[in-house]
């Protein structure tokens, strides 16, 4: 993800940047080209562009993350899910947490059982039962109880 709409290389630049509180940058510093060039139509992507943003990659990910701390998905065990299937396009793997205890409270962790489910496929799939949504890649991402092409989905187990 390209990060300033406006920077040189669309922030993937070194060498002479200014500082990000703005100041200006060392005397003695030498621009040099990208080392990563981005193309200009990409500056609609950048992150400064994105934040705040209902629907932006950058704003799904702000989300993810704080549902990822919610669950403690960081503690979890893994394991590939039934409804794997890669033939079909559908990525699915579960993410077991709990047992232990809260890091910064000491409070009990209860079990959740989080479903990830990915549909890379040209198809609809079927949500599986006993799953409630969590968080979609999407607005468009569930319709009528299936997970639409080129959307992905993390549901709690009921």
């Amino acid at each position: 993800m390209p990060w300033r709409a406006g920077a040189p290389g669309l922030g993937f630049a070194v060498g002479n940047p200014a500082d990000d509180d703005g100041a200006a940058p060392r005397a003695d510093a030498q621009p040099v080209a990208p080392w990563l060039p981005q193309p200009e139509s990409y500056a609609r992507y950048a992150a400064d562009q994105q934040v705040g943003v209902k629907g932006s990659t950058f704003e799904l990910y702000r989300q993810l993350i704080a549902v990822r701390g919610e669950l403690d998905l960081g503690t979890g065990a893994f394991a590939w899910s039934r409804f794997h299937a890669p033939d079909h396009g559908v990525l699915a793997f579960t993410v077991t947490t709990g047992g232990g205890r809260h890091l910064g409270s000491g409070e009990p962790i209860p079990e959740k059982v989080v479903l990830v489910l990915a549909n890379l496929g040209e198809t609809a799939v079927d949500v599986p039962e006993h799953y409630a949504a969590a968080i979609f890649s999407q607005d468009e991402a569930l319709q009528d109880g299936q997970l639409m092409p080129d959307s992905a989905a993390w549901f709690l187990k009921d």
